[in-house]
């Protein structure tokens, strides 16, 4: 299970190259994660998420109000339905400078191997889990006082807070692979090395904060990733600590 939360965010990057007067190529413009958010999911991606994962939302604080129209995004979208659409695009866009220490494969492509589908709760599970019913992980999706809750509905925009529920679908997919938490309290894992669900979340928090494309995120939100890994590090092994 994992507990907190993690804030995480991006920005965009421009690529030029410059010549003499008469050559000056044009500048390329990369899409960075804060503006995949900032507009509705395409009805391709919302296909490619739909081919790649049955995702249920049998609990949705953001019910009532159609933040996405069908004629954007194929059918209508609530706040929580359009944030988890935007977070798999994310997903599939992110590359690595280094191969992830637990798969040879993309985050992505990880993750939908290991994983049938996204189920959202609420009240009625006290955290989020791994696996009900058997290949899909259940995320507990409410809100709460005081910006309590699921930190991509309170902070629709920017990726450091949206990049939280990334990372939780990460955590709770690592246990599908066979990975229960190994402490005494079931809770924690005891080493990093096992690369059990805290192992790979410290490793993806690490690997966005240091071996992400700098188009795709920006400095603060690296520096937060640096800072979600490092506390993890310090507080979620039992026999182990920060390298």
């Amino acid at each position: 299970m994992a507990r907190g939360t993690l804030i995480i965010g991006c920005v965009i990057f421009l690529l030029s190259c410059g010549g003499s007067k008469s050559t000056t190529s044009p500048s390329t413009q990369i899409e960075d994660a804060n503006a995949v958010l900032a507009r509705c999911p395409t009805p391709a991606e919302v296909a490619a998420a739909d081919r790649d994962l049955v995702l249920s939302f049998d609990s949705d604080p953001s019910a009532g109000r159609v933040v996405c129209s069908a004629a954007q995004s194929s059918r209508d979208l609530t706040l929580l339905q359009a944030q988890t659409y935007r977070v798999l695009t994310i997903m599939r866009r992110l590359t690595f400078d280094q191969p992830l220490p637990w798969t040879a494969n993309a985050l992505y492509p990880w993750m939908t191997g290991s994983i049938r589908g996204i189920r959202f709760r609420g009240d009625d599970i006290a955290n989020s889990f791994c696996c009900d019913p058997a290949g899909t992980i259940d995320i507990k999706a409410t809100l709460g006082p005081n910006n309590s809750g699921l930190a991509a509905l309170v902070f629709p925009t920017d990726f450091r807070a949206v990049g939280t529920l990334m990372v939780l679908f990460v955590h709770e997919a690592r246990h599908n692979n066979g990975f229960p938490h190994t402490c005494a309290d079931a809770i924690n894992d005891k080493t990093i090395a096992e690369l059990a669900a805290w192992g790979v979340q410290y490793y993806t928090d690490l690997f966005l904060a240091n071996h992400t494309n700098p188009a795709f995120l920006t400095l603060s939100a690296r520096a937060g990733f640096m800072q979600d890994a490092q506390s993890v590090c310090s507080t979620r092994f039992c026999q182990d600590h920060c390298p």
